[in-house]
């Protein structure tokens, strides 16, 4: 992110970006088909391109804020849930700590910035 003169987002600011209110990005009843998550029978997702499923859109417009890749805050804690999580754990305000340096395919993050 400091490459391109942003920042990893804190928690409260992804919280926010997610939908105030929402448990998921589209509302607060967990839909399989709306976001890149675990199937509703159960079988796990792949992770994909960012923004592919259309439905998983906040009100302020960011995509896959619940699934396919969980994501980095500034708070070192990997906030929504990914693709191989269902709608219990892919919720908006799932945040899970995690230890510097730690790796995973389903843990990714997104860039904030300051507005100008």
């Amino acid at each position: 992110c400091g490459a391109k003169g942003k920042r990893l987002c804190s928690n409260s600011e992804w919280r926010s970006a997610c939908g105030s209110g929402r448990k998921y990005p589209y509302g607060n009843e967990w839909d399989a088909k709306k976001c890149n998550t675990m199937s509703s029978s159960g079988k796990p997702g792949k992770v994909g391109k960012a923004g592919k499923k259309r439905k998983c859109k906040s009100p302020a417009g960011p995509y896959d804020m619940s699934g396919n890749v969980s994501e980095w805050t500034s708070d070192k804690s990997a906030n929504g849930g990914n693709a191989v999580q269902d709608g219990d754990t892919a919720s908006c305000y799932r945040s899970a700590s995690r230890s510097p340096g730690s790796k995973s395919p389903n843990v990714g993050f997104r860039c904030c910035a300051d507005p100008e």
